[in-house]
C-alpha cells in the first residue's frame, strides 16, 4: 500500500522539479506537457489516497477499492506516459531540446509511471485471483 503512495509522490516531485525549471527553462510547448503531467499527478495522488483511506476503514470488500484504483489511476498514468513521450519527441525532432538534467527528471517520471502501472496491474491481478478462488469455493446450485 505504501509503495503506491511513495511512487506517486516521487513522480509528482520530479514533475514539479521539471516544471519549476530545474535544469533549465522550458519552452512553452514543453511547459504545456509538463503542466499536463503535474495535473495528472494530482488526480493520481487523489486516487491513491482514496484507495488507502478505503482500506484503512477496514472495508471488507477488498476487491472494490482495487477496482476503483485501477479505473481512477489508469487514465492519469496514460496521460503522463503520453506527455512524457511527446517531450521526448519534441527533443528528438529538435523542436524543443531538453538539458541533461531535464532528461534525467523525465526519465525518472517515466520509471515511476511504469512502476505505478505495474503495481496497479499487480493489485488488479490479485482481484481476479480472489474472484476465481471465491467462484471455485461457491457451492454448486
Amino acid at each position: 500500500m505504501a509503495t503506491l503512495r511513495y511512487i506517486s509522490e516521487d513522480l509528482y516531485r520530479y514533475a514539479l522539479l521539471l516544471g519549476d525549471g530545474h535544469g533549465g527553462k522550458l519552452a512553452p510547448l514543453q511547459q504545456g506537457r509538463v503542466n499536463e503531467i503535474i495535473q495528472a499527478c494530482g488526480y493520481l495522488q487523489a486516487a491513491v489516497q482514496t484507495y488507502e483511506a478505503t482500506l484503512a476503514t477496514g472495508n471488507t470488500d477488498y476487491d472494490a477499492p482495487r477496482a476503483r484504483l485501477l479505473y481512477a489511476g489508469r487514465v492519469p498514468l496514460e496521460m503522463i506516459a503520453i506527455a512524457a513521450h511527446l517531450l521526448r519527441l519534441y527533443h528528438a525532432r529538435k523542436t524543443a531540446l531538453l538539458t541533461n538534467s531535464q532528461h534525467n527528471a523525465l526519465r525518472q517520471i517515466e520509471i515511476d509511471c511504469n512502476g505505478l502501472m505495474q503495481e496497479i496491474e499487480r493489485l488488479w491481478k490479485a482481484v481476479q485471483t480472489n474472484r476465481q478462488q471465491r467462484d471455485t469455493l461457491r457451492p454448486a446450485t
